[in-house]
């Protein structure tokens, strides 16, 4: 979801009394038996969280959303286990889901109403460095002292759906899948007659200012917050600036795709398999209305629910992120470092909210010891403020 979208309605929200359309509620957090929270005051806390990031300890890592992301897939498949997170104090917390996927959600309807609200698929709420540190704007007494030293909470959504028919309604209006389908092949087309496109097909042919060896691998696309191309929001602006940034995914799987064409000519029988995988392109985004997920699926597009998209960056990969409203920089340059980014330019100020997607020491470390910015024009609509990060060799 793009940071733009802030003007209007939400399609999640963590807080809010009542339920309109799907929405993101907190599990309940206790501590497993035999941990102990140290009684501490929040400025304590947060000078031991800041203590752990000066050190370099990561932030988030791998393996606690892949432990995450399993937990998730027993639960859609019935189980009513809890799910735990350790935090950055060694401590581990459980969150516990009050209901099972597709239960009905008590108290948010009467017997008079027409709608009915259900428990959906369980979700990370992350947190990003500010709030854990307290630069956020947090005060003290916003502050959760069980779950104050874990990098993200669990929550979950839910789904508001008619009654008598079950089927779900939407908080917007919604195109139809053909004129999503309509909408992303519009783009695609400009796309491929944009500068973007051929600043991009000279970095991965080797022919940019910025060197990108030949010998460098990269296997997928991994895009994040790239929103929706149905909602039929802001005149289908919104929409169009969607579908001009899943354009540029699927541009880069392209240009991918004929780079490993040429590489593998260049190895012939030398391959070391790694050569031999398709470019696979992923894309993860909650707002995803069930025609985008069907259009970029037949385009090729493996959609992911998260946390999964980030347990496929790696040094293989590109990742495109613009606008989200998780902390997509932070989570990276803690878990990898990709070949490319394509993401919200990197300044030393802080452009973005502390608590959706902000520049910290670490993401600013990690471009400028391990990053070169390429010359590309990213600054119409769709792209704007937005950075060619490519790794150096």
């Amino acid at each position: 979801m793009d940071q733009d979208d802030a003007a209007r309605p939400s399609p999640t929200s963590s807080t809010g009394s009542s339920i309109d359309g799907p929405t993101i509620l907190v599990c309940e957090a206790e501590t497993i038996p035999g941990s102990r929270i140290i009684n501490e005051g929040t400025a304590d806390i947060r000078a031991r969280i800041r203590a752990v990031y000066d050190s370099g300890a990561p932030i988030f890592t791998k393996d606690a959303m892949r432990r995450a992301a399993q937990s998730f897939d027993r639960i859609l498949q019935g189980s009513d286990e809890t799910v735990p997170v350790t935090g950055l104090d060694g401590v581990t917390i459980e969150f516990k889901f009050p209901h099972r996927v597709e239960d009905l959600l008590p108290g948010e309807a009467n017997d008079e109403s027409n709608f009915e609200y259900t428990m959906r698929e369980p979700c990370l709420l992350y947190r990003t460095v500010h709030q854990l540190i307290g630069t956020a704007g947090y005060e003290d007494w916003q502050v959760n002292i069980v779950s104050a030293y874990l990098p993200f909470s669990i929550g979950y959504e839910t789904t508001k759906r008619d009654k008598h028919t079950k089927d779900a309604i939407f908080p917007w209006p919604a195109v139809s899948q053909d004129q999503v389908e309509a909408r992303l092949a519009a783009q695609r087309r400009k796309w491929q007659d944009s500068e973007t496109c051929a600043r991009l097909g000279a970095l991965f042919a080797g022919r940019a200012a910025v060197p990108l060896p030949e010998a460098v691998v990269i296997n997928k696309v991994v895009a994040f917050a790239c929103s929706s191309m149905a909602w039929d929001l802001e005149n289908g602006e919104g929409s169009v600036r969607s579908a001009a940034q899943h354009a540029l995914v699927l541009g880069v799987a392209e240009l991918l795709a004929q780079r490993r064409q040429r590489q593998q000519q260049q190895a012939g029988s030398v391959d070391d398999g790694r050569l031999k995988e398709e470019v696979v392109c992923y894309a993860q985004d909650p707002v995803y209305h069930p025609a985008d997920k069907a259009v970029l699926s037949a385009a090729g597009v493996v959609v992911l629910d998260d946390p999964r998209a980030f347990l496929e960056v790696d040094e293989t990969s590109v990742v495109v992120s613009p606008y989200p409203d998780i902390p997509v920089r932070e989570v990276v340059a803690d878990i990898a470092r990709p070949a490319v980014m394509i993401w919200n330019r990197v300044t030393d100020e802080l452009t973005t909210s502390p608590m959706t997607d902000p520049v910290s020491p670490r993401v600013t470390d990690m471009i400028s010891q391990d990053y070169l910015q390429l010359e590309c024009p990213l600054d119409d609509e769709p792209f704007r403020d937005m950075a060619v990060y490519v790794r150096k060799t």
